[in-house]
């Protein structure tokens, strides 16, 4: 029985035919390797948790949320832009508000990164360990009118702009 497979195998000895099916197999696989490989490893930077105790309220995009432990998760193994932030008591906020951020490299520890305005904190990226693009959230209205201010007042000291890094630790998967 003859199947055709689209490709001219005539003029050719048995032996090129042989090759020529053994080169087109052996690509066939390691695509499939490849391509295991690479989804495996997403999936499983996208199941990991981040665990934080924050020691003050603080905001994410509309959200003000007391400080206390949360675990940080992406809300779907798919969809890498939206976290979810579960508090010790299951109080979770979905956040759809996320960018990519790159660093240069990848960072060794996950870690939270507040931006700081005289006594309020606006959650502002969250980085997991050995990534090298972070989550990077959209700035809120009210965080963006604080902005104006402070730029309005000149440089008070209490009122300045700080950015406060909480370290995590990584959990396994949920």
């Amino acid at each position: 029985m003859y199947v055709h497979t689209g490709r001219n195998y005539r003029g050719l000895n048995p032996k090129e035919k042989t090759m020529k099916k053994s080169r087109l197999i052996l690509g066939v696989a390691a695509l499939v390797l490849l391509l295991t490989a690479l989804d495996s490893q997403v999936f499983a930077q996208s199941d990991a948790q981040l665990e934080a105790r924050i020691p003050f309220n603080f905001t994410i995009c509309r959200e003000q949320l007391p400080a206390g432990k949360y675990t940080i998760k992406h809300a779907s193994s798919s969809v890498t832009h939206m976290l979810s932030i579960r508090s010790e008591d299951n109080r979770v906020v979905e956040l759809a508000c996320t960018n990519d951020v790159q660093s240069p490299k990848s960072v060794d520890e996950g870690k939270l990164i507040f931006n700081r305005y005289g006594e309020q904190y606006f959650l502002t990226e969250a980085w997991w360990p050995g990534d090298d693009i972070g989550h990077q959230i959209v700035k809120t209205e009210r965080e963006k009118t604080l902005i104006k201010e402070l730029s309005g007042t000149g440089s008070k000291q209490s009122k300045k702009q700080e950015r406060v890094i909480i370290k995590t630790g990584k959990l396994g998967k949920p």
